[in-house]
């Protein structure tokens, strides 16, 4: 099908977005029927959506809300957070991210902090 092609005011994208939308919502355990009643649409709307068709960017961005995920992570190969990684936080992530740009490892740096202990203890 032409990826143009508008039939009923609806939007032929790319199945690979209906299919990420299948997996959130399997991943979420909701059915196509509890998607569709939280929607206020008919739950075959959905099973049509997974298969690439969309009507509008409200109702995927309702969709996004509904699976607690950004909109943009349905437009490329971004991945989850690991819970691991949102625990330490973006200025640790950032800062380790400095100092490899930096060329510091972890050994270096860990020498450096006991070279300060030992300034520290000098007192």
């Amino acid at each position: 099908m032409n990826k143009n092609n508008t039939k009923n005011n609806d939007v032929y994208i790319d199945p690979e977005i209906g299919e990420k939308l299948k997996k959130l919502r399997n991943d979420n355990n909701k059915s196509m029927r509890q998607v569709g009643e939280e929607l206020g649409i008919n739950y075959t709307y959905i099973s049509k959506i997974e298969k690439g068709y969309i009507p509008s960017m409200k109702l995927l961005k309702d969709l996004c809300t509904i699976y607690n995920v950004e909109i943009k992570d349905l437009f490329g190969d971004s991945k989850p957070v690991p819970k691991e990684l949102e625990d330490i936080g973006v200025e640790w992530i950032t800062f380790a991210k400095d100092m490899q740009n930096q060329e510091l490892t972890p050994e270096k740096i860990k020498e450096y902090i006991d070279i300060v202990e030992r300034f520290r203890n000098i007192k």
